[in-house]
């Protein structure tokens, strides 16, 4: 192996590094979705149907971070030390990012009527650590492809899983986003 890992002396250092600026750029770029959900009526404004809005609040978050991805995979690519089928694994670790987003931008606010309980992080309602995660798992998932393919130098062995798991996770999202 060499340039970047060489550097480091393993990709098992540079893993947290990817995986930290994959969840936080996500976050970051679901906050427009966040403010849609917030305000529906901003969809009335464009001149398509409601139909159209739906596909284009899929379709945006899934571009966005599957270019995101593809950029960050190429860039280790160049940087020296992996093969040229990790930018597969990242193009396809953008579907479960872009569902993950849409689930995080468009959950269920916490009930903040219900009992709080004190636990070890402080007080806390039932559900709400569940709803806190929610769309973070999803991203996590999405990535463990481009992970091991970082990890273990053999991403063309984890092409078909990796596009597969990515398009069953951007079904969930579609599916579980509470959209209006």
């Amino acid at each position: 192996m060499t340039g970047l890992v060489r550097t480091f002396d393993s990709p098992v250092i540079l893993l947290p590094v990817l995986l930290a600026a994959a969840i936080f750029s996500s976050t970051a770029a679901a906050g427009p979705l966040w403010q849609l959900r917030m305000a529906p009526s901003l969809d009335a404004l464009l001149p398509i149907s409601r139909t159209a809005s739906r596909w284009v609040h899929v379709a945006l978050p899934v571009m966005l971070m599957g270019l995101w991805t593809t950029a960050a995979a190429g860039f280790f690519v160049l940087a020296g030390g992996f093969r040229v089928e990790l930018l597969v694994l990242g193009a396809a670790a953008g579907g479960g990012l872009g569902a993950g987003m849409l689930r995080r931008a468009f959950r269920q606010q916490e009930d903040l009527t219900k009992l709080v309980y004190l636990m070890q992080l402080g007080r806390s309602g039932p559900a709400m650590l569940g709803t806190r995660i929610r769309g973070y798992v999803l991203c996590l998932f999405a990535l463990a492809p481009l992970a091991l393919g970082m990890l273990f130098n053999a991403p063309e062995v984890l092409v078909t899983p990796a596009v597969v798991l990515n398009v069953v996770l951007l079904v969930i999202g579609v599916t579980t986003a509470d959209r209006p």
